[in-house]
C-alpha cells in the first residue's frame, strides 16, 4: 500500500498503525523462532535415522549379503536424509523482516527535514512490505517442513516396501 493513504491520518492513528504492524512482526519473529524449533528437531531426528539406516547397510552387507536388508537400508538413507534436508531447509529464513528500525534508518529522513508525518506514513508502507514478505516466508517454511514429515513418516513405509520386492525377487531366483 502507498505511503500517501497514511499520511492524511490522524496522529494518534498512525501511532495505533505502527505499534499494532510492530506487534504483528514480533509474532511472525515468534512463529520463526517456534518453526526454527521445531525444524532442528525433525533435522536431528531425520539425521539420526540416515545414519543408523547407513549403519544397518554396513550389517547386511558384511559377512554373506543380506540384499533385500541392503535394499531396505539404502532406501532409509535416502529417504531420511532427504527429510533432514527439507527439514533444514525449512529453517532458513533468508531476508526476514524483524520488528523495529534500526537509527540510522532515519538519517536521511532528518537530513531531507521530512515531517513526522510523512515518516510514519512511509514506515507504515514499510511495515505491510515486511509483513506480507514475512507472511511468504512463513508460508514457504510451512510447505518445506511439511515435505520433511512426508517424508520422514513415508521412508518406512518404503524401506518395508524394498526390502519384500527384493526378498520375493531373490527368492524367485533358483539357487546357485
Amino acid at each position: 500500500m502507498s505511503s500517501t493513504i497514511y499520511a492524511v491520518a490522524p496522529q494518534r492513528l498512525r501511532a495505533l498503525i505502527i505499534s499494532q504492524a510492530e506487534r504483528r512482526l514480533a509474532d511472525q519473529n515468534s512463529f520463526a523462532q517456534a518453526a526454527d524449533a521445531r525444524a532442528a528437531t525433525i533435522t536431528g531426528a531425520s539425521s539420526a535415522l540416515a545414519a543408523a539406516s547407513a549403519g544397518l547397510l554396513g550389517v547386511a552387507l558384511t559377512g554373506t549379503p543380506n540384499f533385500p536388508l541392503a535394499a531396505g537400508s539404502v532406501v532409509g538413507v535416502v529417504g531420511f536424509a532427504t527429510a533432514a534436508h527439507h527439514a533444514l531447509r525449512s529453517a532458513r529464513c533468508l531476508q526476514f523482516h524483524a520488528a523495529g528500525y534500526p537509527p540510522n534508518a532515519f538519517v536521511e529522513d532528518i537530513d531531507g527535514q521530512k515531517s513526522q508525518a510523512l515518516i510514519e506514513a512511509e514506515m507504515m508502507a514499510e511495515l505491510d512490505t515486511r509483513l506480507a514478505f514475512n507472511s511468504e516466508v512463513l508460508r514457504d517454511r510451512g510447505d518445506m517442513i511439511d515435505a520433511a514429515l512426508k517424508r520422514l513418516w513415508a521412508t518406512p513405509f518404503y524401506v518395508g516396501l524394498a526390502i519384500a520386492i527384493t526378498w520375493c525377487a531373490g527368492a524367485a531366483l533358483p539357487n546357485a
